[in-house]
């Protein structure tokens, strides 16, 4: 909502009416979200959203990088430039490019950087590398008549390819018209030191917190390749382990996985187009908090209401639920020794056992015993609400209330009795394997 009211002056429709359209408006939504002013946008306030929405449960960066539009947002985060002046640098980015004829695309050719850059060479300037995503992931931008020629190229030599949706050859020289016009206005935003360490898109590597502190580094942004691989294996080489993709699908920790493979290297999303959004993000929040990670569980639980409830105060039933069933065969050079394994599982059997200096035999005290304790202090409670004559209906009452759950309880234990038949405790005790302690209960029927 916040982003929503800070780009009204500057999109035509409001960004939260493309990203949530009324009934009917479906389908121009869609066509907005697919025109670079809207999309550029969109994927800014969404990864910020969700940046914010991370920290606000405990997990903050230690280090941020982006991949083209997403490193302004990681520049966001970083304390660079504030909100405001983000979403107006990428707004007018996004407007600018969007003025640009068309003509122009982008696609993944799936060999490495040499070999691709080989293929494009005859085309000069009309097609270049707009991003190094891996050793065999290189993206080519340019006129979409050549790209359409390299591609044919590719596939005739059992080359991968895929083509990209996008409405303009970015990081291309076709982005160059409007590079002035972007370039004196970044230079307006103002500026701050980064609070913590961003690795650069034109590098790969991290750079000085104070090299983004003029429009020069973002108008070469738009024309230099984005060296996502380089940028992820920085970040490993410092140290960093836990990966956290802020944006609305998986697409680069897909990537990053394919080049680092170290197991000790843990890759979650923040959302999942596959999946549940709440289910994607709790377990994502799940895996960082057993990676060690301090989480809020107050601000994470803080949109549900939650009250307390009463227990019941009968005691728990014993029940198993022990996993049964048959299991699948396990090879023989993986079967483990009846002795070995039977260590491994067990179960606890509670049983009751008195406190220390006290003996089980009389572990419960005699009525008399709880007359004297309980007694004094129903007295006030028989004045205040005018309980006459306890000992003659109160007391009875609670007996035979008493007496109603020993005997539903012996019933769901098994026992088929009458009124009219008489047993012996010593037999009920027998049957039903009643401890010694409870044995005064069934006295008192």
């Amino acid at each position: 909502e916040e982003c929503d009211s800070i780009l009204r002056p500057h999109l035509p429709l409001p960004l939260l009416s493309v990203l949530y359209p009324g009934p009917g408006r479906e389908e121009e939504a869609r066509s907005c979200l697919n025109q670079t002013a809207y999309t550029q946008p969109a994927l800014f306030a969404l990864e910020y959203a969700l940046a914010q929405l991370w920290q606000t449960w405990g997990v903050k960066p230690s280090a941020v990088m982006g991949h083209s539009v997403g490193e302004y947002v990681a520049a966001c985060v970083a304390g660079v430039f504030s909100l405001e002046d983000g979403l107006r640098l990428i707004a007018e980015r996004a407007r600018l490019m969007q003025a640009l004829p068309p003509g122009g695309t982008m696609a993944a050719v799936f060999a490495d950087q040499g070999r691709v850059g080989t293929m494009i060479k005859p085309y000069g300037d009309r097609i270049v590398i707009a991003a190094l995503n891996g050793p065999e992931n290189t993206v080519i931008s340019g006129v979409n008549e050549d790209i359409q020629a390299v591609l044919k190229r590719c596939e005739a030599v059992g080359i991968e390819i895929r083509p990209l949706k996008v409405s303009h050859a970015f990081h291309s020289p076709l982005m160059d018209p409007m590079l002035d016009a972007f370039s004196a206005f970044a230079q307006s935003i103002h500026y701050e030191t980064a609070h913590i360490d961003i690795i650069s898109n034109i590098t790969g590597k991290k750079v000085g917190k104070t090299d983004f502190l003029n429009g020069s580094y973002w108008r070469s942004h738009i024309r230099q390749p984005v060296h996502f691989e380089e940028s992820v294996k920085s970040l490993f080489r410092e140290g960093y382990r836990i990966f956290l993709e802020i944006g609305p699908r998986p697409t680069l920790i897909g990537m990053g996985m394919q080049f680092i493979t170290d197991p000790e290297v843990t890759w979650l999303p923040s959302l999942h187009d596959q999946q549940g959004e709440w289910q994607r993000m709790l377990t994502s929040v799940a895996a960082i908090h057993v990676q060690g990670a301090q989480i809020n569980w107050r601000n994470l639980d803080s949109d549900w209401p939650r009250q307390k409830i009463i227990l019941p105060t009968y005691p728990f039933q014993r029940k198993r639920f022990w996993q049964g069933g048959i299991m699948a065969p396990c090879p023989e050079s993986n079967k483990i020794a009846p002795e070995k394994w039977r260590e491994w599982l067990y179960e606890f059997d509670w049983e009751p056992k008195a406190q220390d200096g006290f003996d089980s035999r009389n572990f419960i005290p005699e009525p008399q015993e709880i007359a004297e304790t309980v007694i004094p202090q129903l007295q006030p409670l028989i004045s205040q609400h005018g309980i006459k004559a306890y000992d003659d209906q109160f007391r009875p009452q609670l007996d035979t209330l008493c007496s109603a759950y020993i005997l539903q309880a012996l019933e769901r234990l098994g026992w088929n009795f009458s009124r009219e038949k008489r047993i012996k405790v010593s037999q009920l005790k027998s049957t039903f394997e009643i401890l010694d302690v409870h044995q005064r209960l069934l006295q008192r029927m």
